[in-house]
């Protein structure tokens, strides 16, 4: 028969081994999600790499102001036109971008007049070779004899007017229709890529923004210094001076500012309050849980201010204010300013819009993360009471037990357990000392 020592180490061989292919498995499976993560991370730099590279090609394009301008002088000198003009629609109006030549009737074209209104609502091009001869009142400067005005598309969408003027009648003719035409298509296409180019722009700028703020909610940890990262960094999405966040009181009555971004010297403003009453912009954004922007707006200098030194009676300022929700409350706001001239567009506001929620759910992990911290030390503060109370109790009745006549047998047991334990009050001290550390910890 086996002996009860082989038999204890074949049993012993056989947890081993089934912990060695436990441990083989998991550390396979471990390898497994970071194959996945590493394809993940390739395919996360291939898509980055490719977005580098239609902004590289689409980068040589100008501003849509400076292919509209371009265009104008480029058809004005190579056609030899003497009056070369491109509108643009903008609330249901043609709104002249540039000119050469004859000056327009008007800046601002409403969209039923005769040429340009009607090829902006029809889409198709209108030539007149004399305008003497032509039934219906037109809407154009004076000496004009000849015109021609073709459909500016983008995305498929009439989008303005190209317009070309001649002081001769029958100056102008099919031919110079059919260069307008062509001239119109492909400066439509230049003004989608353009645009195009700042769509990417835009999505790219959004895109790195939420990543920081994303990596904010993963170590966040302190909710002031969270902040004043996340002002730090909607300061250089926006391309402002200055961003701070405010949070409200526990009443609702007042505003405290607990972080702020400010690239230029001068006094903190963290700590200000900001009553609630009698502060409309505060009382909408709390009404109406969207972004507010105000451009441009008259702003009376501090006496003593430098604008007040410099002779400047008002200066502008021009400002975002995006409310900071949770659970679909408001509970404070971020303020982005600049004190130079700034406008904020409708995809600057939207993307403020979507970047305010991220910003509740930092707010959202960074409270959570405070309850859970403040919990654990109250379960490790009160566990440590209840082990180490007993265990006290132990060393000092030995301690007692010790005063007190013993054999040297009985003296022995009594000083091993003595030992025994301080050895274990001395192991509990350092495992709760270690249970308080925060992960991460150095």
């Amino acid at each position: 028969m086996t002996s009860s020592p082989v038999r204890n180490l074949r049993r012993t061989h056989t947890r081993w081994k089934a912990r060695a292919a436990d441990l083989a498995r998991r550390l396979s499976e471990s390898k497994r999600r970071y194959a996945a993560l590493a394809n993940e991370s390739r395919h996360q730099t291939e898509a980055l790499a490719r977005l580098d590279e239609v902004r590289s090609m689409i980068g040589r394009e100008n501003t849509v102001d400076m292919i509209l301008r371009v265009a104008t002088e480029s058809i004005a000198g190579t056609f030899g036109y003497p009056s070369v003009s491109i509108y643009l629609l903008e609330d249901g109006a043609l709104v002249l971008m540039h000119g050469i030549g004859h000056t327009p009737p008007a800046a601002r074209i409403l969209s039923h007049s005769l040429p340009l209104g009607h090829v902006a609502n029809t889409g198709e091009p209108l030539m007149i070779t004399d305008t003497r001869m032509w039934p219906e009142r037109l809407d154009l400067g004076p000496g004009v004899a000849s015109v021609i005005s073709a459909p500016l598309r983008v995305g498929g969408q009439v989008a303005g007017v190209v317009h070309i003027e001649s002081s001769q009648p029958d100056a102008l003719g099919t031919d110079d229709l059919s260069w307008l035409l062509t001239l119109s298509d492909h400066l439509g296409k230049a003004v989608e890529r353009t645009r195009l180019r700042g769509d990417l722009q835009r999505t790219v700028r959004e895109t790195l923004t939420l990543n920081r703020m994303m990596s904010v909610i993963a170590s966040a940890k302190d909710t002031r210094e969270s902040l004043q990262t996340i002002c730090a960094d909607l300061a250089d999405a926006f391309g402002v001076p200055q961003v701070l966040c405010a949070l409200l009181n526990a009443d609702r009555s007042a505003q405290t500012v607990v972080a702020e971004y400010r690239d230029a010297d001068g006094p903190s403003v963290i700590g200000t309050v900001i009553p609630v009453r009698g502060n409309l912009l505060t009382q909408d954004l709390i009404a109406r849980r969207q972004p507010v922007a105000l451009s441009n707006l008259p702003m009376n200098p501090h006496p003593g201010s430098s604008s007040r030194r410099k002779g400047n009676a008002v200066g502008r300022v021009s400002l975002l204010a995006v409310p900071v929700l949770i659970h679909d409350q408001v509970i404070g706001m971020i303020g982005l300013s600049s004190a130079e001239s700034h406008v904020f567009t409708p995809d600057d506001i939207a993307l403020a819009q979507r970047l305010s929620t991220t910003i509740g759910q930092i707010l959202t992990n960074l409270r959570l993360h405070a309850a859970i911290r403040q919990e654990l030390t109250e379960f490790l503060d009160t566990t440590r009471h209840e082990i180490r109370a007993p265990v006290h109790r132990v060393i000092g009745a030995v301690e007692q037990l010790l005063d007190t006549p013993l054999s040297e047998e009985q003296r022995a047991y009594v000083k091993t357990i003595q030992t025994n334990g301080e050895a274990t009050l001395t192991m509990m001290n350092k495992i709760f000392d270690l249970a308080k550390i925060e992960p991460g910890a150095p």
